[in-house]
């Protein structure tokens, strides 16, 4: 993993990389339609950031490989 030097990025890293935190993180900060959606019993930490690929992606470059996201059905 690379050196995070903000320490808001180095919270928030390092309480999302626990899933147990993140899910009563989400819990309680999420509107509860939202919350509704997801599977907080099934959230895994990713390794790697993905944000770049999910914005590429959505803007119209469907052929990169998105991590699956824990959304109920």
């Amino acid at each position: 993993m690379t050196e995070i030097h903000n320490p808001h990025d180095r919270f928030f890293k390092e309480v999302f990389s626990h899933p147990e935190a993140a899910a009563e993180f989400f819990a309680a900060f999420l509107p509860s339609h939202l919350v509704a959606l997801l599977d907080l019993a099934k959230l895994e930490p990713i390794k790697d950031s993905f944000i770049a690929r999910l914005c590429t992606f959505f803007r119209g470059e469907p052929s990169l490989p998105i991590p699956p996201m824990a959304i109920g059905g």
